[in-house]
């Protein structure tokens, strides 16, 4: 059988190109199953293939597979939401423990990480510009920290610092009913260390 990857990023990438992040993910797969599934529905054939050439011929084919797709992005909205809650459930509760290690882990790391970004990409090239000048024989070749390693802790520090945000929008939307944007611009002027 064909694979299914190529043909769902080919119907996604032209008619549905909110799926493109879900076709390269973890669970690509079974998203290409459900695409592809979607396109043989919508024009009767059961070969992948004929049917992603069916589609990408025909205009009519290719809103009625627009509009098939929609209970799908909406169920990985749904799913994205889910895990976005659980979250969000286990960084409040860490904030409100009364262990200081739980409460202040994040934080911590996000001072961290802003250190470890100026130090790697700042104060490392600046030692070794100098010790190169001053010693001609100088052979070590600095080596950054791995991009992989910056996109984990990133990930972590940024869902923290996302919520974060929200947290302040919504405790202001909540205050008089609706959104104050200078009031708002004043809240988040407060800095990650505000209130």
């Amino acid at each position: 059988m064909i694979p299914l990857l190529p043909i769902a990023i080919s119907l996604a990438t032209k008619f549905v190109p909110s799926l493109i992040n879900k076709l390269i993910g973890p669970k690509a797969g079974e998203v290409a199953e459900r695409v592809v599934g979607i396109a043989t529905s919508v024009t009767g054939l059961a070969d992948p293939e004929k049917s992603h050439d069916k589609i990408m011929a025909d205009p009519n084919l290719q809103l009625e597979f627009e509009k098939a797709t929609m209970d799908l992005q909406l169920a990985l909205y749904q799913e994205d939401t889910r895990r976005l809650e659980t979250i969000n459930e286990t960084m409040q509760s860490e904030s409100k423990s009364t262990s200081l290690a739980q409460r202040t882990w994040r934080p911590f790391n996000g001072f961290l990480f802003g250190i470890t970004l100026f130090c790697d990409y700042f104060i490392a090239q600046i030692v070794f510009m100098v010790l190169k000048a001053k010693y001609s024989g100088f052979l070590f070749a600095w080596e950054h920290i791995p991009p992989s390693v910056y996109m984990l802790w990133a990930g972590v520090l940024g869902v923290a610092a996302g919520t974060r945000g929200w947290e302040k929008v919504s405790a202001e939307k909540s205050k008089n009913g609706k959104l104050n944007m200078e009031e708002l611009v004043k809240v988040f002027g407060q800095g990650i260390i505000g209130k």
